[in-house]
């Protein structure tokens, strides 16, 4: 026979037996009902049973005891309330279908209701619905004064706190080593270095800060772990690949480790959870296309609840914010925010942040409602919350664009404002244009002879890292943006969108004529297509997959999405051979075929010359380390234009926030 329990009289019914609970005891049961049979946290007690209030452990003891005793009191042969070590309460052998349901009055005993009294009844809840539908919400979070926490050289970023808000651990890359470093800050004031023998990647500590979850390297083996502080030991879960660049978050009982993950740099991240008790991995999330490199890039558990926070990437501007249940996986809200989200975190059950650029928003998880709340005149690339504050790091970083002479090796800076200079790109005229954020918004710029001069071009979107191409005449750029293909007239202003989004198209190139190479996946592989601008007709032109391709005479010459090498097609025959093995994939972004000459770039070494005639190959830019693998060649093949990093900054700052309920 099965205990039942009556919410409204607060008491527990077993056969004729029945037991009266006290108000605070009503609750806490309540509470454990709520959850499913799922462990519930002292700390999601006192929110959910005291309304926030503090409370010692006495208090929750007693609660739970006299629960207990009521419990004991109708059946002694079943523990009900199980304490679960360091974690909370489970409630056993009592869940939802126990309820004892609610006692409607009987129509006779609703006419004894006096009609005064009815009508008032009315009027109150027209009323108040009216109120809340006139009156505009107040805001309930409220941000209050920034303050900072580091001022290291170099950019701090990565950081995590633990339940309490006493450790903070974050990474650090120093511009004079160009290494990484892993700090603890202790009780808001004493920061260490932490001295790990392996080169730490990343990191996030427990929210009981025994822990911490790492990636690092061992043997030029990226692997996946967690640090014990107690012992200095690392405990590996798995290994990672080079290109895959973790992030973790923590469940609020310290014993699952949620974390981003890809195969390679080909693949989309997407969430695993491992246990780490049970030593047992399992995927989170799946992302839908495997077209979108970025997929689930973010991720931050609730600190209470078993919510977990995914963002994932649509295009440069769009983000698909997911939340969902951490051990069920099912998607409990979803919503599409046109931003570009850098860094999120929870505040509490209703609200989480999430920053675009270096504005800070607040968005309402069940709704989706968003209000900024403060902005920075950074990046914000890190954040974390606890106990009504927000921590975040900014990061600020500049690059320059230099120019070396192919035949000499003598270079000069073309740009050194304290900006972000990206994407090079030489004219068929020998300009070099580039985008810039110095106009706070990425813009083109155009440099003839000493002039550099911003292209004002009016845009029906923003522009961010998009990859661009200049036509022959140079009157027109072409680029992508969410699958659809834009032609830009430069010389009148006007945008005009040549294809649908439904093709899915990437990377594109002008082929000889004035048609279009573009890249894509909808036949299920990345393939390249030809577009023919005046007929508005599509044909594709490879079979066995092709990224980005240039055209030349009969032949097409082209990169693949996922396999290394640079290939050749016979566009008559329709015979394929590899020309080039070790053309790294990265190539898609700037890889260039001037005359008979294709320039492409090696991580290892530099940008490389391969003659189509000889086949043979000489090195023309032997980069440093600030080398970002931008660059391009001019239309002579005298000079090469390519991006170097410049020093970064950041800092971690600390904002307290209420929250009014």
């Amino acid at each position: 026979m099965n205990i039942f329990v009556d919410i409204t009289n607060r008491q527990l019914i077993l056969g004729e037996n029945s037991r009266q609970l006290e108000p605070k005891v009503s609750l806490l049961l309540q509470t454990l009902i709520s959850v499913d049979g799922d462990v519930i946290s002292r700390e999601q007690l006192i929110e959910q049973v005291w309304q926030g209030r503090v409370v010692g452990d006495g208090a929750i003891n007693r609660t739970v005891s006299l629960l207990r005793q009521h419990l004991a009191a109708l059946d002694s042969e079943n523990n009900y309330v199980v304490t679960v070590p360091k974690a909370g309460y489970k409630l056993l052998h009592i869940n939802k279908s126990q309820l004892a349901p609610t006692i409607k009055p009987s129509p006779a005993d609703v006419k004894k209701l006096p009609l005064v009294f009815i009508f008032s009844l009315v009027s109150i809840i027209i009323l108040a619905v009216l109120f809340y539908w006139l009156n505009p919400k107040s805001t309930l979070v409220s941000f209050k004064k920034t303050s900072r926490i580091t001022a290291q050289f170099g950019a701090e970023y990565g950081l995590s706190v633990d339940k309490k808000a006493n450790n903070l651990l974050y990474q650090q890359f120093d511009n004079n080593t160009l290494s990484k470093q892993v700090y603890l800050v202790t009780e808001g004031v004493n920061t260490q270095k932490l001295n790990i023998e392996h080169q730490i990647n990343n990191a996030a500590i427990s929210p009981n800060s025994q822990l911490m979850a790492i990636s690092y390297q061992k043997n030029e083996q990226c692997q996946l772990g967690f640090y014990e502080f107690s012992t200095n030991s690392i405990q590996n879960i798995q290994k990672c690949a080079s290109d895959s660049f973790s992030k973790f978050t923590w469940h609020w009982n310290s014993e699952n480790i949620y974390f981003r993950d890809r195969g390679d740099k080909t693949q989309a991240y997407v969430i695993n959870k491992y246990n780490i008790k049970t030593k047992r991995k399992s995927a989170i999330s799946l992302p839908p296309s495997h077209s979108n490199l970025k997929g689930d890039y973010l991720l931050d558990h609730h600190p209470n609840e078993n919510w977990l926070l995914i963002a994932r990437y649509i295009d440069e501007n769009n983000t698909q914010l997911l939340i969902i249940d951490s051990f069920t996986n099912k998607t409990k809200f979803s919503h599409k925010l046109a931003y570009h989200i850098d860094s999120l975190a929870w505040l509490d059950k209703q609200y989480a942040s999430f920053a675009d650029n270096g504005a800070v928003y607040l968005i309402n998880v069940q709704t989706g409602e968003v209000q900024l709340k403060f902005k920075n005149r950074h990046v914000i690339n890190s954040m974390d919350s606890t106990v009504n504050q927000l921590f975040f790091s900014t990061f600020e970083h500049s690059s320059h664009i230099f120019s070396q002479n192919i035949v000499t090796g003598s270079r000069i800076a073309i740009n050194t404002d304290n900006t972000i200079t990206q994407l090079p790109k030489t004219k068929p005229n020998g300009q070099l244009s580039y985008l810039s954020n110095k106009q706070s918004v990425f813009q083109w710029q155009i440099i003839d002879d000493d002039n550099i001069s911003s292209l004002s071009i009016n845009l029906p979107f923003k522009l961010g890292f998009d990859r661009y191409e200049w036509s022959q005449d140079g009157r027109y750029i072409l680029l992508t943006k969410q699958g659809a293909i834009y032609q830009i007239d430069v010389k009148n202003d006007k945008t005009h969108q040549l294809t649908n989004n439904e093709i899915g198209a990437f990377v594109v190139n002008y082929d000889p004529d004035g048609n279009i190479i573009y890249s894509s996946s909808r036949a299920g592989q990345w393939q390249l297509w030809l577009y023919k601008v005046k007929e508005k007709t599509h044909k594709q032109l490879t079979q066995f997959g092709g990224y980005s391709g240039r055209i030349k005479g009969n032949y097409l010459y082209f990169t693949k999405f996922n396999t290394n090498g640079l290939w050749q097609l016979d566009l008559i025959n329709g015979e394929e051979q590899l020309l080039i093995a070790d053309v790294d994939i990265i190539n898609w972004l700037n890889w260039q075929l001037i005359n008979n000459s294709i320039y492409f770039y090696r991580p290892e070494s530099g940008v490389w010359k391969y003659e189509l005639t000889t086949a043979a190959q000489s090195l023309i830019l032997s980069p440093e380390k600030r080398f970002s693998h931008q660059f391009s060649v001019s239309a002579d093949e005298k000079t090469i234009y390519f991006v170097e990093n410049q020093n970064v900054e950041g800092d971690i700052y600390k904002v307290p926030y209420s929250i009014n309920q």
